[in-house]
């Protein structure tokens, strides 16, 4: 869990109340922390996220840039280590 202030519930419904569950924004990090993505939400503990399709795409593609990220990272070693 981070202690990352920015990290963690807004208290605004930015897009509207979705429904009776709906606690309000949040806002994430998405990193590399060793050989892992990690994705932080802060120190809130999320039951469930709803977003529209174009935060879907850029939280996805997030992801998916620091996934290969890692990978890329991961393949520079091993070229590294067979030129030993």
């Amino acid at each position: 869990m981070s202690d990352d202030p920015k990290l963690g519930a807004t208290g605004e419904f930015p897009q509207g109340k979705l429904n009776a569950d709906d606690e309000g924004g949040i806002i994430c990090a998405v990193s590399i922390e060793g050989d892992k993505v990690r994705i932080d939400f802060g120190p809130k503990a999320i039951a469930w996220v709803s977003i529209d399709p174009d935060g879907a795409i850029a939280f996805a593609s997030a992801i998916v840039d620091k996934a290969m990220a890692v990978k890329l990272r991961g393949a520079k070693i091993m070229r590294e280590a067979f030129k030993q």
